[in-house]
């Protein structure tokens, strides 16, 4: 009002001024030092000194939040949040950092600040920030204790579903050049306090503070419930479906006894085998066995009639086959030839096509094999893109508490996406095993503790968390 007068006087168009100045509704972050003169006047470099570290500790943890720093006058910082949430975080996570560097400090040379944290309309001139959203930030940063955090009303309406803290109601304050009383939270870094005050405790009427409208926050209706519930019971199906496809593609693929190492010789297989590993000699079969070899071969294959030989890597020797199939993947040093055994077709093209009869029987085995494997799969990943997809449509549009779970559950989505993609590159080796095995379980308590609060209507208390929530 002063500078519009001003502007009067000097003869300037008022309307040139409006025109400059705009609106919006924003998040308040204020922060000062507490005694800063007393500080001053003990060790004026020194305070100095520590005042830049601490301010640039603020300023990252403001960046880090996606906030903006507007101003840094004195001893004071300024910035605002587009989210309630992140700058309320910000302000805890200030705290708690500020709070271990002091803790070896003496209490007459600590460096404390005060934070206080308001959601309001305001004017924006430039960078700078201006009005009645501002005004409040900085009357609450007053009434915070040293180290501590005090947010108003509205910002209390928007976080208290959201964030897993303490809040005590300390009354409607009467501060400095703010026409109506405000209504003030002390928030307990240690999560003690009242958790959920009320929001009708003090907003008995819709007032404004700093433009914004406060309104107890809205009951979730039973299908908002029974959308997330659903959000929920698709990520199981995901985690059970795609767990029996790999005991199912386990199963299916065995050809019996399975063996591992080293073979320093000749070996003869005379019952159905997976072999891994390396063989030095000769490899033999009997008639109508089923042997895979996932290794080495350094000697010779003979293959008798109807065996069937798989191998899954490299054959430095020949492969005689005498009325079996053979099939490689990989490479074949030696020669393939056809040396039919006593009694069997000598013509060529016969056992030929004898081979081809049994690799199409063994093709429509391996096909029956891979079908169910790969439904499963189907499922996996079909439910598991139905839930996130949901969880995005939904969030934002019921209750707080209830799009706490819808940010828990698309945290949980690509948590367990990345944790698959990393198992299944590090499978090689024992770490990405020992991944693959623990995601399904990390996935069914997280999605087991979040249905129980779901059934309990409570929020999420760490929809953020990498952990179980």
């Amino acid at each position: 009002m002063a500078l519009l007068l001003l502007l009067q006087r000097t003869g300037a168009d008022v309307s040139d001024v409006s025109e400059t100045i705009k609106r919006k509704l924003t998040t308040i972050f204020y922060a000062d030092v507490v005694g800063f003169s007393r500080l001053m006047e003990r060790d004026e470099e020194a305070t100095l000194q520590t005042l830049r570290r601490y301010r640039e500790t603020l300023t990252a943890f403001v960046e880090r939040h996606h906030g903006r720093v507007v101003n840094t006058a004195g001893d004071s910082l300024l910035a605002e949040f587009a989210s309630v949430v992140e700058a309320v975080n910000c302000a805890i996570e200030v705290q708690r950092e500020l709070g271990s560097r002091n803790a070896d400090i003496d209490a007459a040379e600590r460096m404390e600040f005060r934070i206080g944290v308001n959601l309001g309309d305001v004017m924006i001139e430039g960078d700078d920030l201006y009005g009645e959203g501002v005004n409040v930030a900085a009357r609450l940063q007053g009434l915070a204790e040293p180290g501590g955090i005090c947010i108003s009303g509205t910002v209390y309406d928007q976080v208290h579903n959201k964030l897993s803290l303490g809040f005590d109601f300390i009354g409607e304050q009467t501060v400095k050049n703010i026409a109506e009383p405000v209504p003030v939270y002390r928030l307990h870094l240690d999560g003690s306090g009242r958790a959920h005050a009320q929001p009708h405790e003090h907003a008995p009427r819709h007032r404004q503070h700093g433009g914004y409208h406060a309104q107890a926050p809205r009951t979730p209706s039973s299908a908002e419930i029974t959308w997330a519930r659903r959000v929920y019971l698709l990520f199981l199906i995901s985690v059970a479906a795609g767990f029996l496809a790999l005991v199912t593609g386990i199963a299916f693929n065995r050809d019996g006894g399975d063996q591992a190492g080293k073979i320093d010789g000749d070996i003869t297989f005379a019952q159905d085998t997976v072999f891994r590993g390396k063989i030095d000699g000769d490899v033999m079969t009997t008639q109508g066995v089923k042997v895979s070899i996932h290794g080495k071969v350094d000697g010779d294959i003979v293959i008798e009639p109807g065996a069937v030989v798989t191998v899954r890597g490299k054959v430095d020797g020949d492969v005689v086959n005498r009325g079996g199939a053979f099939r490689i993947v990989g490479n074949l040093e030696g020669s393939e030839r056809y040396e039919p055994a006593p009694g069997a077709p000598a013509d060529q093209a016969e056992v030929e096509a004898q081979m081809r009869e049994m690799m199409a029987e063994m093709d429509d085995g391996a096909t029956w094999r891979q079908i169910i494997p790969g439904i499963l799969l189907f499922i996996t990943v079909a439910s598991g893109l139905a839930g996130v997809i949901l969880a995005y449509i939904h969030r934002g549009d019921g209750a707080a508490w209830t799009d706490s779970h819808y940010t828990f559950q698309i945290r949980t989505f690509w948590i367990g996406l990345v944790g698959l993609i990393v198992g299944a590159v590090l499978s090689i080796i024992f770490v990405g095993v020992i991944v693959l095995v623990l995601l399904p379980l990390w996935l069914l308590v997280r999605c087991g503790r979040g249905l129980n609060r779901l059934a309990t209507q409570q929020p999420q208390p760490h929809p953020q968390s990498w952990a179980f929530g």
